[in-house]
């Protein structure tokens, strides 16, 4: 640590020798009811509880957004099963079993079997449904390329396609992700533990996506076909006084799509046009972990590791069009890259107690990643029309170190004080902003006044400065990225809560301010404003819960533009503002002792403003809007000791604008082939009954 971090960390440790105080602990406001015990002591004899949960679900409607995850994107009745199983012996031996939603498209299974102080296995699969849109309209039939009509009239506009309106068919826009886990778990002693993980996940489907030839653009569903595997193995040793760990993994991700191919629906350009996918891919990485006591009062942390991903996946041809002939990429031994990236990571804390009252934290961390391939000389070619001249494809390389001194003093009148700061190097190679430098300063403070009342408040500046551009690319040198620019920016953050002991209420508020400058971008981002403020109020009784919350959040920008060098012609504003509330009712055996009943209602409002500012006018988008509504209705009716029956009633109000996607007509936008699909906008219904029965 410099003299200058050094002054800087002792007069923060000063000032914070002066306040402090633990908040009183009220453990009657804890949720456990979702709590699930890993490490609790086995049934003293053989035992065993189990719960199985059927019945059907109806949907007035079918929406893709509306059952985007949970499979519902149909109308009408679904079934549904849920199940437990427990069971438990007087050795130490345990067995678990869960299912969700059994006959949906989103649904679970699990089971693990562990006998205590020697194993634990666990096996689980999931299916995990992605639904984006069923509404729109596309002339590609699937395949391994995507093919037109034989009667297609190619154009070099869109008004001139002529059968696009009789060929386009509807499409569905959908993924699903299926995944398998397997966990083992085995102690060689009390101490020492050896885990080992595997893991297989496949995503098929097709997703929306957007490829170009030079000016023309179009639409796709492109089909989607990769799979993940990995597994994993670690060892771990923990004592009184710290532990040790180690751990090893390997994943691979293997694309059966190789590449997307369609055939070109305009004009002027070749008749069969190709992009390339996510390449095939392996992944290795080693991770050290460690924690030591030093004495009484101080701790010891390390945590390094080391990665090495590649990827080896045959080159693509330079282009489609049969009249590009251009030789094989120099200076490579086979038809692959042979890419590399390897990483490295490491990070040291030390968390000492200097008094009862005081604690210091010290951390420093450094992270690296860089590309081991040779620079390639690669010769792009322009909407497969075009060679442009050959350029020089580097490796990256990226580099973050990161150092951080904080002080936490409790002091009497229950005022508690946190101050720190910290400094974050980021290096890149090669990129037009080699290295950033950012210094961050805060202060935390809160304090308990009385048994009602907490009030606490946070300051936090941050500053970055940034390295001179360097020119290697075609970028205007004006321009400077929201991620590598210099940057100033300020938080503020306020809040109070108030919760009279043993009334069951509460009642709490916050705000916040985040204000940021980039004060060398001529062009690009210049200033960026957050603010935002939240209400919530809770009452807890013997049978009755009712909560309530409202949120509001905005965030607006400007963004300095140009096409020339050196001049700034236009500016673009964005504001964006979304308003939230909601509120929660529960009755537990107030009319009747055998009824429960719940209500949940959910409110949320969105809306986007963006413009564009010229010297002589300004031009205004449409507004960007989504409006969500939600009531959910719950009754339950325990009729026996072990049986119950339950009904809900679920109702949903959506509504989006999207003046990018609604309203395009086949000539809106000439020289985009658009499918066709508009925001979703629906008022859904949910019915459902199910039947309970507890072992």
């Amino acid at each position: 640590m410099n003299a200058k971090r050094a002054i800087v960390f002792w007069a923060f440790a000063l000032v914070a020798a002066w306040a402090r105080a633990d908040y009183p602990v009220n453990y009657g406001k804890v949720d456990t009811s979702r709590w699930r015990c890993l490490l609790c002591p086995f049934d003293s004899g053989a035992a065993q509880r189990g719960a199985l949960a059927a019945g059907a679900l109806h949907s007035a409607r079918g929406e893709a957004r509306f059952g985007r995850d949970n499979g519902v994107d149909r109308a009408g009745a679904f079934g549904r099963v849920n199940a437990d199983y427990r069971v438990a012996t007087g050795r130490g031996a345990l067995f678990n079993a869960q299912a969700r939603n059994l006959g949906l498209r989103e649904w679970a299974i699990g089971a693990d079997y562990r006998q205590t102080g020697r194993f634990a296995v666990r096996a689980a699969y999931r299916q995990l449904p992605r639904n984006v849109a069923a509404d729109g309209r596309s002339p590609f039939r699937a395949g391994e390329t995507l093919t037109l009509p034989p009667t297609w009239v190619r154009a070099f506009s869109t008004g001139g396609m002529e059968t696009l309106a009789a060929s386009a068919r509807p499409i569905d826009l959908a993924t699903v992700r299926r995944r398998s886990d397997v966990t083992l778990r085995y102690s060689l002693t009390t101490k020492a533990t050896l885990t080992a993980a595997y893991f297989d996940e496949r995503k098929t489907g097709a997703a929306l996506g957007h490829r170009d030839a030079l000016y023309q653009a179009t639409a796709l569903p492109l089909p989607i076909d990769h799979r993940a595997t990995g597994w994993e193995a670690g060892w771990r040793h923990e004592g009184a006084n710290g532990l040790v760990g180690v751990n090893y993994r390997r994943s691979r991700l293997a694309n059966d799509q190789t590449a997307w191919t369609w055939q070109n629906p305009f004009l002027g350009g070749p008749p069969l046009l190709r992009s390339a996918t996510p390449p095939s891919n392996s992944a290795t990485s080693l991770r050290l972990v460690g924690r030591a006591r030093l004495g009484r009062r101080t701790t010891l942390s390390v945590n390094a590791g080391r990665g090495l991903a590649r990827q080896r996946t045959p080159f693509l041809a330079y282009s489609t069009n049969a009249n590009i002939a251009l030789p094989p990429v120099a200076g490579i031994a086979g038809d692959h890259l042979d890419g590399a990236r390897e990483s490295r990571h490491g990070a040291l804390t030390v968390t000492t107690r200097l008094t009862s009252r005081l604690a210091i934290n010290l951390k420093h961390s450094r992270r690296e990643r860089r590309d081991t391939r040779a620079p390639r000389l690669l010769t792009p070619v322009l909407g497969d029309l075009f060679v442009a001249g050959e350029h020089v494809a580097h490796g990256y390389a990226f580099g973050r170190s990161h150092t951080e001194v904080s002080a936490r003093y409790r002091a009497p009148k229950r005022l508690r004080l946190a101050v720190g700061s910290a400094w974050t190097t980021r290096t890149r190679s090669p990129a037009e902003i080699a290295r950033n430098d950012e210094r961050r300063l805060w202060l935390d403070a809160s304090r308990q006044f009385g048994a009602s009342w907490r009030a606490s408040a946070r300051v936090e500046r941050r500053r970055r400065d940034a390295a001179p551009f360097q020119p290697h690319g075609t970028n205007n040198p004006l321009t400077r990225r929201h991620h590598q620019a210099a940057r100033n920016e300020t938080t503020w953050q306020a809040a109070v809560r108030y919760t009279p002991p043993t009334s069951g209420f509460s009642a709490g508020a916050n705000a916040t301010r985040e204000a940021a400058r980039y004060p060398h971008s001529a062009l690009g981002l210049g200033s960026e404003d957050a603010s935002g403020w939240h209400l919530d109020v809770a009452y807890a009784a013997e049978k009755v819960a009712a909560q309530a919350f409202f949120d509001s959040r905005t965030r607006r920008s400007t963004t300095a533009g140009s096409e020339l060098f050196g001049s700034r012609p236009w500016r673009y504003d964005i504001g964006d503002r979304v308003v939230t509330s909601g509120a929660r009712l529960q009755v537990t055996g107030l009319w009747h002792p055998a009824i429960d009943f719940t209500l949940h209602y959910a409110r949320s409002h969105g809306a986007g403003a963006y413009s564009t500012a010229l010297p002589a006018r300004r031009a205004a988008f449409p507004t960007l809007l989504s409006r969500h509504r939600a009531v959910d209705a719950r009754l339950r009716y325990s009729f026996a000791t072990n049986f119950a029956v339950s009904a809900q009633l679920y109702v949903e109000r959506y509504a989006g604008a999207d003046w990018a996607i609604d309203g395009i007509a086949q000539d809106s936008l000439r020289n985009v082939l658009a499918l066709g699909h508009s925001s979703p906008r629906y008022h859904n219904r949910l019915l459902g009954l199910v039947v309970e029965r507890r072992l």
